[in-house]
């Protein structure tokens, strides 16, 4: 091959390489993920808003810079498809996570999604690491999508809505 057509065939794969690494994003877990975190979530309960507070968490080592949001929600247990600490409807639990901003550049989970006072939503959900069952703390089960349905497709841009 000549020198010409090398050069001109390494540019292209260089381009090629750079158009597909640049579509990974941050949400690229397949449903047949979220379906199996969804799946081996402990608790499966339909879950009424009553109450969401929000602290901007700061990263320490950007000096103040906000680097996401804990959440900390009241709730009321609505519906039971299954549960591992013995929830039943009217119960009232907590729910308390961590949520960041989607980095590109890399392929792994979305980030959940804030969930809203008043909304009605499925939830799975595991009690919260140093939680009882008497304390009533569970965490999101199934990353972005413990609050939704995962759809057979995920759009760009849609994840856990």
């Amino acid at each position: 091959m000549n020198p010409s057509r090398r050069i001109l065939l390494a540019s292209l794969l260089t381009l090629l390489v750079v158009a597909v690494t640049s579509q990974a994003r941050a949400d690229d877990l397949t449903p047949a993920a979220y379906r199996q975190l969804q799946a081996e979530a402990k608790e499966f309960v339909t879950v009424t808003i009553q109450s969401v507070q929000t602290k901007s968490l700061i990263d320490s080592a950007l000096e103040r810079i906000p680097s996401g949001v804990t959440v900390k929600a009241t709730a009321v247990v609505k519906k039971v498809g299954r549960t591992s600490t013995g929830l039943k409807p009217g119960d009232q639990i907590q729910i308390t996570y961590n949520t960041k901003p989607a980095s590109g550049g890399f392929y792994g989970p979305a980030p959940i999604p804030l969930i809203e006072k008043g909304a009605t939503k499925p939830a799975w959900l595991v009690l919260a690491r140093g939680s009882s069952p008497d304390q009533r703390i569970y965490e999101p089960a199934a990353q972005a999508y413990s609050f939704a349905q995962v759809p057979n497709q995920i759009p760009a841009g849609q994840v856990g809505r």
